[in-house]
């Protein structure tokens, strides 16, 4: 009994030695800007992040100055200037449960939107699935008055068929186009859902007669693409890829103008994929009864190390 006390008292003394060294070595507390990249000192936001150290990842809980949780990341790196999602992104709204994004290796693959804790809209939608409108805003079909089927959905456009219904009596509406569904965004005042090509004449969603032409046509916008974009050293040093979906005008005067990226990607490639757009010459504008107008265009730009 008393070799078995010894041996007790021995082991909780190596285990009081050996786990704060444990949780130093697992546990850091970091100051990070609102990118989430590590800062020596807090900027004027305040914001921090309690990482923990795993064996393939990073746990991250990011507090706002008022020590409010606002963030909960699985990341695969994280530094001054580099930080590579991987996994569960939990956003907080006041404490509440408000939206994630699932990442593999910096590329979203799902974005689920909540309200009072519910689940409202889940990103990528597909062929096939409803989706419940009131007043033109995403809703839970408890409430909708309108919902829309995806009946199809055009890769090289990057436009979805959507049908939509009158809830009541399930007849058909009208049949629309859209580019991307956004929740919280009325789709009767958000220009780009409405297609890959939209005037943006006025606010007045009017399909131009005809569209606007790059110089040498597809070819010349292809040709453009390739010889122009920067691939991000950073990112290739990583093997990263993605996809970025930017909308921009095509003004009457055929100058680009109002450059935003819908679907962003990664920070760098975003800004490439910007910068690139911003680049281009002159098009043709589109025309509607004789006239130039402006049209909104919707390009998506790949960097791909294949």
């Amino acid at each position: 009994m008393k070799r078995l006390g010894i041996s007790l008292l021995l082991l909780t003394a190596a285990l009081c030695a050996v786990s704060p060294g444990m949780l130093a070595a697992k546990q850091k507390k970091v100051f990070v800007n609102k990118d989430m990249h590590i800062i020596a000192q807090p900027d004027k936001y305040g914001v921090y992040a309690k990482l923990t150290y795993e064996k393939e990842y990073i746990d991250a809980k990011v507090y706002n100055s008022r020590d409010m949780l606002v963030y909960k990341l699985r990341l695969k790196e994280i530094s001054e200037d580099t930080i590579v999602y991987d996994g569960l992104q939990e956003h907080y709204f006041f404490g509440e449960l408000n939206e994630t994004y699932r990442y593999v290796d910096n590329q979203v693959v799902e974005h689920t939107s909540f309200r009072d804790g519910k689940p409202i809209f889940r990103e990528p939608v597909a062929v096939g699935d409803t989706v419940w409108f009131l007043q033109g805003y995403i809703v839970y079909p408890s409430e909708a008055n309108v919902y829309g089927v995806i009946t199809a959905y055009d890769e090289h456009a990057g436009a979805y068929s959507v049908s939509l219904y009158n809830k009541s009596k399930g007849e058909l509406i009208e049949n629309k186009r859209f580019a991307n569904f956004a929740y919280g965004v009325s789709y009767a005042e958000q220009k780009r859902v409405l297609g890959s090509i939209t005037s943006a004449n006025d606010g007045v969603n009017r399909l131009p007669d005809k569209l606007p032409v790059f110089p040498g046509a597809q070819t010349g916008l292809y040709k453009f693409l390739s010889e122009n974009v920067q691939y991000p050293y950073k990112a290739q040093q990583q093997g990263m890829q993605g996809k970025v979906l930017v909308s921009f005008v095509v003004d009457k005067d055929g100058s680009v103008t109002e450059v935003t990226v819908v679907k962003p990607v990664h920070k760098l490639f975003n800004d490439e994929a910007v910068r690139l757009i911003r680049k281009m010459p002159k098009w043709e504008p589109g025309m509607k009864d004789g006239s130039p107008i402006r049209c909104r265009y919707l390009l998506p730009v790949n960097f791909s190390l294949h």
